[in-house]
């Protein structure tokens, strides 16, 4: 029996629920916005979300994210977590809701334990307003 590739994300909770990025993506971690960041590059989860509130809470992270472009970064208002979803768990959007989809870094979504995960390209995650 052939095991099930799995695809290593780093998840977060927004507005109760679930997203995630590939590991691959994420530099690094830290609890603080970091010094040298221009404006620019700084983007928030919750403006995945521009017309709700984001909960307040005391757990901020913020996320180092990169490619062979540059880095930017990500801050998230909840716990992160390393999961390694199974392959045959991830399901990319169809043609059709990629079209109509109101959020455009969501490109699949997840089934992880259960409970149901929107996988995000960290490339195209939009900019704090």
């Amino acid at each position: 029996m052939m095991q099930d590739t799995r695809v290593a994300l780093v998840a977060f909770t927004l507005n109760s629920a679930r997203f995630a990025l590939e590991a691959a993506c994420v530099q690094a971690m830290s609890d603080h916005r970091p010094k040298a960041a221009p404006a620019e590059h700084c983007h928030r989860a919750s403006s995945l979300f521009p017309s709700r509130d984001e909960p307040s809470i005391d757990t901020s992270h913020w996320l180092t994210l990169g490619d062979d472009q540059g880095s930017w970064y990500l801050e998230v208002a909840s716990d992160v977590e390393l999961v390694n979803l199974p392959e045959s768990r991830i399901h990319p959007l169809p043609a059709l809701l990629i079209e109509r989809r109101q959020i455009p870094a969501l490109v699949a979504l997840g089934d992880y334990q259960g409970e149901l995960m929107a996988l995000l390209d960290a490339r195209l995650i939009r900019p704090c307003n």
